[in-house]
């Protein structure tokens, strides 16, 4: 299901069971496979593939992480299967509050199967 803050840009191809939800903007081109989770806010650049079961955009499993900021995935990336590209925990600042951060891939990134990123 594609949520209603979802822009995808021309020729997006988003698979079966794929779920996508939040602000999410996919450049031209995208293609997102099968069961794969994506939770803005995130942005992806042109011609990117997300492989089947990936989850982009959720918290980290340690204890007290949260999602205190943005994902930014370049162009031309390949994201293979079972990849997770978790949401930044943020930076704490010296009054103990937490500031925005960002988990960014650069243009031409290919994350092998499998692998954790955040």
């Amino acid at each position: 299901s594609v949520g209603p803050d979802v822009l995808l840009g021309p020729n997006c191809v988003v698979s079966h069971g794929a779920t996508l939800a939040g602000n999410i903007v996919l450049g031209e081109d995208c293609e997102v496979g099968a069961q794969t989770m994506m939770r803005g806010p995130l942005t992806s650049g042109r011609n990117t593939a997300f492989f089947p079961h990936c989850t982009i955009g959720t918290a980290t499993r340690h204890l007290g992480a949260g999602c205190h900021g943005r994902i930014e995935i370049g162009s031309h990336c390949i994201i293979e299967s079972h990849v997770n590209i978790f949401h930044p925990t943020g930076f704490k600042d010296a009054k103990g509050g937490v500031r925005q951060s960002c988990t960014r891939l650069g243009d031409r990134v290919y994350v092998m199967p499998y692998s954790n990123t955040g």
